[in-house]
């Protein structure tokens, strides 16, 4: 279940392979199913890692990016800018949409980071249209937003984190 944004079937793909040729490289019998069954079972949860994160990333990302609507367009605005701050930013995210980085939970802080990221760029930058940063008096309408943004990451990241567990 990947995206084809992040190509990340294919980074599966050539993971798994890896892993299962080394698994594979120490079978006695391949006539042996009691020893081939361990060998698959032991190369589910080896693959786990990578393949959860590269799902979720990809089904989340492209249900971000792809999407049109408020809080998406307040997602894909901090995102950008995030990730335009510099390597220090966007250093892990595209390590983990690489395959580089096999950690759930790592992209799950990433996630809320680019999130929370994006809800000061909501209250901090001036909006398309405008000159200036959103004055205090908008606040209140911000923050339903920042709640929306907030609500909207969950509606789209956590069936999928869920499925992945």
């Amino acid at each position: 279940m990947r995206h084809p944004l992040t190509a990340g079937g294919m980074t599966v793909a050539l993971n798994d392979v890896v892993i299962l040729s080394d698994l594979l490289a120490h079978v006695k019998s391949f006539g042996n199913w009691d020893e081939i069954s361990a060998v698959l079972r032991k190369w589910h949860y080896m693959r786990k890692p990578l393949a959860s994160t590269i799902n979720t990333m990809s089904m989340s990302w492209a249900g971000i990016f792809a999407a049109h609507g408020e809080a998406f367009d307040i997602m894909q605005e901090g995102a950008f800018k995030f990730f335009g701050k510099g390597a220090k930013y966007s250093d892990e995210p595209m390590s983990l949409a690489a395959g580089i980085l096999k950690s759930p939970s790592l992209l799950a802080r990433n996630s809320i980071t680019i999130v929370v990221y994006s809800i000061w760029v909501l209250f901090t930058h001036p909006r398309p249209g405008n000159k200036y940063a959103p004055r205090f008096y908008e606040y209140p309408l911000l923050l339903v937003k920042a709640l929306n943004v907030i609500w909207t990451i969950g509606v789209v990241m956590g069936p999928v984190m869920w499925a992945e567990m």
